[in-house]
């Protein structure tokens, strides 16, 4: 297992308490030198799975989730006007 070196982005220390996460789901930390609060950017695994635009290869964004499917839109929108309707998982 690796461990993660997380340091504080006000005082650079690597001493932290972490106390759950956000809403999206990233960490959340407080600093025991300096008692920031803050969280770790990332790219949670479900936005490296999105498809990419078949039009101009960008990354998709989640328009709108259903029930039976997921819709997508391009990046660029307006611009670039691909919509793209995947199958949920049956799970």
């Amino acid at each position: 297992m690796v461990e993660e070196t997380v340091k504080c982005p006000s005082c650079g220390s690597t001493a932290y308490y972490q106390y759950g996460r956000v809403k999206n789901g990233k960490k959340r930390r407080l600093c025991l030198s300096c008692n920031r609060q803050y969280v770790v950017e990332g790219r949670p695994a479900d936005i490296l799975s999105r498809p990419r635009c078949p039009v101009c290869n960008a990354p998709m964004h989640v328009y709108k989730r259903e029930a039976a499917l997921t819709r997508y839109r391009c990046k660029y929108y307006p611009e670039c006007k691909t919509f793209v309707k995947i199958q949920n998982k049956e799970e």
